[in-house]
């Protein structure tokens, strides 16, 4: 393989193309034939070349520049690496001295003269691409091994050697698969958040509030010295003042409590609005599809949250929708193919940084009207992409197309248009020269811009509107590498043990194919005429002719070759044990049925993965920090500003939970349930109350997926019925007093009755001496109406 660079500085100060046509390409087809000139110098390199390769991989790609006259200049990518005649710098080398073009040319037709801004930003772009060279090589690496393919310079030499397609085995795939099956069940639980926000422990009380305390303070120590001079007790100075802090302090407390009930309510109405805010914003579809570059390549990119306009369907008071457009925040992963950071930057945050991104016409035309853009700038570039003139391939662009599934043609889209989305540092006299005079007071001063770039039009420029000038990108690697923005992915910590498991398998595929029957030989002078040894088959007569034979020849030899099955495979699962080391994953992660030892019983396999959670915890841990953390802070800090609801703004602080969630989860739910049952007696209830039961049943229903508004009451409704059990109500009878009650009334009828019976005897009495008939009654007698009165 072979590579020639060029110089990209421009001696004069000028402005830089794209990369230059000195690019480095990756001769996948063989030896690529060159035409055009370069010449080669330490301070720059300016050529125009155009190559034509023989491979279908190598494409043109265009690259923009000025020279002083104003006309495009195509400057080289790359460091020298033999075209600047100090020799062979770099990963391959040159031939050095006075190299013919380069192996991926790029190409551009003249653009007018450029801005300063636009010529700033090229300069940039040319420098970061110059850096992120060799990442290039690794990030096409990290592409083959998640597609599990060769690279085509390493298929030529295997195609001539072994004569049939040679044998990959996916083992860095496997491993990248499990690693992002186990971050998306930590980073993207069902029913949960993976970030929270936290109500700061000592909020601030408003001054309205704050101030008031001390004088209220006073005025109850008075009150209460007042008291005391009516009991005849004398008060004395310090005293009183002892009573005002004393009531001051009780007061402030009272005051910071309900601060803090306030805050977390704040910080829960806040979690809701920017969980909304989440949803229409593909965060959690750009969080799943970062999680596969993070577990593929040498570092992922997650921008966000920025502002898009989009469409969506808003349902009011009428049964017809209502399209709605505005502009929604948004997230999005990018990749790693189009991220230009700067030289020595260890974030997105340092120095210059760089996106490539890919319009549309129609994206292009929605910009119109979009706050920060340029209209006129616009329907220029519009006019020039319908000519043709704005197409920007880079030299990794057409194998990265193949491996990512698009096509296996090499053809340009000119459907879409390259642009640059720079982040930077740019001098105000830039700026105000631009045309841009909101927010740059001083020329000498550097100010953090926004900015877009296509062809030689800078269709966007702004001030970074972030307080703190932070850029809505955030990154963050597998294995980080201190101070290198590029870690080490998957792929690179176990390249070696991908190396040998290919190279054994392919041995084992050659060998098994020579031990699966024997070798035959034979002397052609016996065979008679006719004869075709290679059309035999099975209980064939074959015809020999003897005469032609030498003495004690044999016409037909058999050669058995031996299997060396066993030593390979036995080498094979040496190195998977060794990358299962050396990344972290191991095989028992991902369902691999053949454990032996500690791994063979249930206590011992969760052991295992207890361990084997470790390696992932540093992982999520790096997600946590670098992008989980950062994102929600900065829709939490955008809610803040410009979310007009002030009931949702509080004091906070963003928590990510992956990392607790990955040592707690197993276990998590078990040891709720033996909470459940340890504080199931009166004493504990008496503590936690039936709010605090209600809050651990309620956690765990959610943990078993149960709807728990529909199994438990809600805090309210539990409050009320908390209350309504608290009021007084009429005593209710014992079982004793009842039965107390019902022999008391049982006695009175019975006295009832003899006085009754009592008084008839006697009244019977009286009627037969005076000889009259009473008619006997429960409540006495009295006379008989057909009889006369008695006389008196």
């Amino acid at each position: 393989m072979r590579q020639v660079r060029g110089g990209a500085d421009d001696a004069g100060g000028g402005d830089e193309g794209w990369g230059g046509a000195g690019g480095a390409g990756d001769d996948l087809g063989g030896d690529a034939a060159r035409d055009g000139g370069a010449r080669g110098a330490r301070g720059s390199h300016r050529s125009r070349g155009r190559h034509e390769a023989d491979d279908a991989l190598e494409v043109n790609a265009a690259r923009y520049g000025r020279d002083e006259g104003g006309v495009s200049d195509v400057s080289g990518a790359f460091d020298d690496a033999g075209a600047d005649g100090e020799g062979g710098r770099g990963r391959f080398t040159g031939d050095g001295g006075s190299g013919s073009g380069a192996e991926g040319a790029e190409e551009e037709p003249a653009q007018g003269n450029m801005n300063a801004l636009a010529g700033y930003i090229r300069s940039s772009w040319a420098r970061n691409k110059r850096a992120r060279d060799v990442v290039e090589h690794r990030l096409l690496a990290c592409l083959r091994a998640r597609r599990g393919v060769y690279a085509q310079s390493e298929l030529q030499e295997m195609w001539t050697a072994d004569a049939g397609d040679p044998i990959y085995l996916p083992l860095a795939a496997t491993k990248m698969r499990a690693a992002e099956a186990a971050l998306r069940e930590l980073l993207l639980p069902d029913g949960e958040r993976p970030w929270g926000l936290d109500a700061s422990p000592i909020p601030e009380l408003p001054p309205e509030v704050a101030e008031p305390i001390e004088e209220q303070a006073a005025l109850m120590a008075r009150q209460q010295m007042l008291q005391m001079a009516r009991t005849g007790k004398v008060v004395e100075l310090d005293q009183f003042a002892g009573m005002a802090a004393r009531l001051g302090a009780e007061l402030r407390d009272r005051m910071l409590e309900a601060a803090r009930r306030e805050a977390k309510a704040r910080a829960a109405r806040m979690e809701d609005v920017i969980e909304a805010r989440m949803e229409r914003g593909s965060y959690y579809k750009a969080i799943a599809e970062y999680v596969q570059h993070f577990c593929t390549y040498p570092a992922a990119v997650l921008k966000g949250p920025f502002l898009r306009r989009g469409k969506r369907l808003a349902w009011l008071r009428s049964a017809e929708p209502d399209v709605v457009s505005a502009p929604e925040l948004t997230w999005a992963a990018v990749s790693p193919f189009d991220c230009y950071p700067a030289p020595e930057a260890e974030s997105c945050q340092d120095g210059d940084f760089i996106e490539r991104i890919r319009m549309t016409r129609a994206d292009l035309y929605e910009c119109i009207g979009t706050p920060g853009y340029s209209e006129k700038a616009i329907r220029t570039v519009l006019e020039q992409q319908q000519s043709g003139g704005l197409r920007a391939w880079l030299w990794s662009d057409a194998e990265r197309r193949m491996l990512e599934g698009e096509t296996h043609d090499t053809w340009i889209p000119d459907y879409l248009v390259d642009a640059l989305h720079f982040w930077g540092s740019v001098e105000g006299r830039v700026l105000l020269e631009y045309g841009l005079t909101e927010g740059v007071c001083d020329p000498l001063a550097y100010y953090e811009v926004d900015a877009v770039l296509i062809g030689a039009e800078v269709i966007r420029c702004e001030v970074n509107d972030d307080p703190l000038g932070r850029r809505p990108y955030h990154n963050a690697s597998y294995d980080p590498v201190p101070g290198a923005f590029w870690g080490n992915s998957i792929y690179d910590l176990m390249r070696d043990c991908q190396a040998m498991v290919n190279a054994c398998a392919r041995a084992l595929n050659a060998n098994l194919g020579l031990a699966s029957g024997p070798i035959m030989g034979i002397d052609m002078s016996q065979l008679a005429a006719g004869q075709d040894p290679k059309a035999m088959r099975p209980l064939q007569i074959i015809q020999l002719d003897r005469s032609r034979a030498q003495a004690a020849s044999t016409p037909i030899e058999w050669y058995q070759a031996d299997s060396r099955a066993p030593e390979l495979l036995a080498i094979i699962e040496k190195f998977e044990q060794k990358a299962d080391d050396l990344t972290g994953i191991p095989r028992y992660m991902y369902g691999n049925e053949n454990m032996n030892g500690a791994g063979a019983t249930a206590s011992g396999l969760s052991m295992l993965m207890g361990t084997a959670a470790k390696g992932l915890q540093r992982a999520v841990a790096n997600i946590d920090r670098g992008v989980i953390s950062r994102t929600v802070e900065a829709a939490y800090l955008h809610e803040m500003l410009y979310n007009p609801d002030e009931s949702v703004k509080g004091d906070c602080t963003v928590s990510a939970r992956g990392t607790a969630a990955l040592l707690i989860k197993e276990h998590l739910q078990q040891t709720r349930t033996q909470f459940l049952a340890l504080t199931a007696n009166p004493i504990d209830m008496q503590i936690i109350g039936m709010k605090g039961r209600r809050a651990v049943l309620a956690e765990v229903a959610k943990a078993l997926a149960m709807p728990v508004d529909d199994i438990l009451p809600t805090a309210q409704e539990l409050e009320a019925q908390l209350s309504q059990q608290q009021q007084p109500k009429p005593p209710q009878p014992t079982p004793n007093a009842a039965l107390r009650a019902v022999t008391e009334k049982g006695k009175t009828e019975s006295q009832e009755r003899i006085a009754g019976a009592r008084i008839a005897g006697q009244l019977a009495k009286e009627q037969i001496k005076h000889g009259h008939e009473y008619v006997a009654t429960d409540a006495g007698a009295v006379p008989d109406a057909g009889q006369p009165a008695a006389a008196a």
